[in-house]
């Protein structure tokens, strides 16, 4: 999955739904990328993350 594509499906989540407190998501690298990252912290939301998966 490429980051560029989780990055335009968060952009639309967050337009349709709102802001949430916490965004919980793994360490992959598309989750992990500045562009997914920058999204959430500029919507001021606080990022958990669980364990890498296999």
């Amino acid at each position: 999955m490429e980051a560029a594509f989780c990055v335009a499906s968060l952009e639309e989540a967050l337009a349709r739904h709102g802001r949430p407190e916490i965004f919980n998501m793994d360490q992959g690298s598309q989750f992990i990328s500045l562009e997914f990252t920058g999204v959430l912290a500029a919507a001021s939301v606080s990022i958990r993350m669980d364990g890498k998966g296999a």
